[in-house]
């Protein structure tokens, strides 16, 4: 059976960088031929690190609207407690 090579370029479709270095190709098993075969390819590092900044900024937002309900309530709850004692 002659062999056949193929060459694979792969690009980041998000920012168009070349991913070819970060994917891995494997012939999947339950195929009975070679002449299919699974491509895997893990996203770019530049938009890997732009998702972890967004998720930060997101989480960090997310904490301080958090911050802000909580320090309102226990502020309400202090001035509940004060006025019940007379305060």
């Amino acid at each position: 059976m002659p062999e056949i090579t193929v060459e694979l370029e792969v690009f980041c479709s998000t920012c168009g960088s070349e991913l070819t270095t970060d994917s891995e190709t494997e012939s999947p098993s339950g195929y009975s031929n070679n002449h299919a075969f699974k491509v895997t390819v893990s996203p770019c590092g530049k938009c890997l690190e732009e998702r972890f900044e967004e998720g930060k900024e997101e989480g960090k937002e997310e904490g301080i609207e958090q911050g802000k309900k909580e320090g309102k309530e226990e502020a309400e709850e202090a001035k509940k407690e004060g006025v019940e004692s007379g305060n």
